[in-house]
């Protein structure tokens, strides 16, 4: 298996599109979905350091969950380090970047993805053993059209469209260098940077319970 693998779970962003309701902090049985999403991780042996973003003020507030949390309970505690974010997604990750310098491979989270699995995060992991980069995926069912305005004005052929998830999964010197060498330009996620540089980027199969919690309609999921 792939060594020294730190995971970066990024949970750093504003929830803008919640209209007023912290989704990070949104409680299921009075667990944060930030620490859901994190136990996950927790659990898996390979990965030896976890790197949490969040936002400068919220981390005196989620080292005292972590420390009241009965997911947690105390079991590789010892993994994990919060650090605070930038103002944009690829800030965070070059905040957690500079703090595993060294990192074999990273495999990079977004907090707001409480329902992944132990076995998705597995997957990636083994893939990397034979590719610089890999990026779980899900096929698109329902048609597609691009609009303007108020109209849709082209159909868009799905055959070739997917919907990347999280975790993305990376050799360590390839983020790094991606991180260096296109710094300055827009990234939605990290593959996109490293698409840049020119590399592979191999997918595998995601799961459609692996849902982004973007919207408030998302948390009757919780219900």
């Amino acid at each position: 298996m792939p060594n020294n693998i730190v995971a970066i779970i990024l949970g750093a962003g504003r929830s803008k599109r919640m209209h007023g309701v912290d989704k990070l902090w949104y409680e299921v049985n009075k667990t944060p979905l930030i620490i859901k999403t994190m136990a996950q991780f927790l659990d898996i042996s390979d990965i030896n350091k976890i790197i949490i973003v969040v936002n400068k003020n919220k981390i005196g507030k989620l080292r005292q969950k972590i420390d009241n949390s009965n997911l947690i309970n105390n079991k590789n505690i010892d993994k994990i380090q919060i650090i605070s974010g930038g103002d944009k997604r690829q800030d965070s990750v070059k905040n957690a970047l500079a703090i595993a310098q060294d990192a074999g491979f990273y495999l990079v989270h977004d907090a707001a993805r409480p329902f992944v699995s132990k076995k998705i995060i597995n997957k990636v992991i083994k893939n990397l053993e034979v590719h610089k980069a890999v990026v779980p995926t899900i096929k698109i069912y329902d048609a597609i059209k691009k609009i303007k305005g108020k109209s849709i004005i082209k159909n868009i052929e799905k055959e070739n469209i997917v919907l990347a998830q999280t975790p993305q999964g990376f050799e360590g010197k390839t983020l790094r260098k991606a991180y260096k060498v296109h710094s300055k330009n827009e990234a939605t996620d990290c593959s996109s940077l490293v698409l840049l540089l020119g590399e592979k980027i191999k997918i595998i199969s995601g799961e459609h319970k692996n849902q982004k919690i973007t919207v408030q309609e998302h948390l009757k999921y919780f219900k």
